[in-house]
């Protein structure tokens, strides 16, 4: 099951990089796209600061695109670490935290990480909504075009 997980991080990397790449082609990115993304990347290491017992909850900060490419590939390298370390990966293990209303919560390892990969991919697809709606190319993210750009290789 780890090999699943491993492979939805590195899909979801591949995604971010997709959007990143748009982005970088723009002049002047909306600004609510620039705060999705951020959102995106701060979510990755808020979750993995609540597995690993330190987090702040900032979830909600825009930040520069070099600055969120930068921390987007440390998350991402961060969250397999933790994913290929025996003594890190159970799955079935149950994090405590506090959410962003300061409410006590607990979740199991694989429901956090799925719900990280749904999330970003949910604002993954109001970027290109607001990519069209500025009359820009949306960029093509979804799962299937991951797994056969791996199989064409």
């Amino acid at each position: 099951m780890q090999n699943h997980f491993i492979n939805l991080f590195q899909y979801n990397d591949w995604a971010n990089e997709k959007i990143f790449s748009a982005l970088a082609a723009i002049q002047s990115p909306p600004e609510k796209i620039s705060e999705l993304l951020s959102h995106i990347i701060l979510s990755q290491e808020t979750w993995l600061g609540r597995v690993r017992g330190s987090y702040d909850n900032v979830f909600w900060k825009s930040l520069s695109l070099e600055v969120l490419q930068q921390r987007s590939n440390k998350s991402t390298n961060d969250w397999l670490a933790l994913l290929n370390n025996p003594a890190e990966n159970d799955l079935e293990k149950e994090y405590e935290y506090h959410n962003t209303k300061g409410i006590e919560a607990v979740s199991k390892l694989k429901d956090i990480i799925t719900h990280l990969i749904n999330h970003s991919t949910y604002h993954r697809a109001q970027i290109n909504s607001l990519l069209r709606q500025n009359s820009l190319e949306p960029v093509q993210t979804d799962y299937i075009f991951y797994k056969r750009k791996l199989v064409s290789r």
